[in-house]
């Protein structure tokens, strides 16, 4: 897991809902991986947030 171009001004923000809202489900997700195929070396296998001012924080899978 990584992130990337996160504004200092909401680091602590975005990190407290971070953990607090969307790592169970990244586990989760991230778990159940190895039934979805060659989910390591697949590049059609992702779990991404994007956060904007106008919608906050949006999730998308493949």
């Amino acid at each position: 897991m990584s992130h990337h171009a996160v504004p200092v001004s909401l680091a602590w923000q975005i990190a407290d809902e971070l953990r607090t809202c969307w790592l169970d489900r990244a586990v989760t997700w991230a778990k159940a991986a190895p039934g979805r195929g060659n989910a390591w070396t697949a590049s059609d296998h992702s779990w991404v947030l994007t956060y904007t001012a106008k919608d906050g924080i949006r999730f998308k899978e493949s």
